[in-house]
């Protein structure tokens, strides 16, 4: 459903979608809000893009261990304009209210992204560099 809002977008600046999407458990909460989350981290990339680029959007589920040494699953999804690699640099000031990687341009950051993520108990990290190369992940426990 996000991609259906941000299809507009992505065909206005010639970018191509890559999905690699698992079937997953479904996450726990308010829908409404996590398509919301996704959709701000999807809008905020897109101006670190050329056209004719790709967008790329990863959903997978893994297994891990809980601190209470429990067998869990997990999902991690990745929004990237860098395919799945990304530079470890990570940029703070991203979640911050009215930062943008664009030039000349006032934006609205993630805070908002980010504090829904939170509500879900889902862990968002950025990782951005000089060369606008940008992927957000974003893991839940299921």
């Amino acid at each position: 459903e996000v991609f259906f809002f941000a299809k507009g977008d992505l065909e206005k600046r010639g970018i191509k979608l890559i999905k690699e999407i698992e079937d997953l458990p479904e996450i726990l909460g308010d829908r409404n809000k996590l398509k919301q989350a996704f959709l701000d981290m999807i809008l905020n990339i897109l101006p670190t893009i050329d056209s004719k680029s790709e967008l790329f959007f990863g959903a997978y589920k893994f297994d891990f261990i809980d601190i209470d040494e429990k067998a869990k699953q997990g999902i991690k999804i990745i929004i990237s304009n860098a395919g799945r690699k990304s530079s470890p640099v990570v940029n703070n000031k991203i979640m911050e209210s009215f930062f943008t990687m664009q030039d000349n341009v006032e934006g609205f950051g993630l805070s908002t992204a980010l504090k829904i993520i939170n509500e879900h108990n889902g862990l968002l990290e950025v990782n951005a560099n000089q060369l606008k190369e940008v992927a957000f992940t974003v893991i839940f426990s299921v």
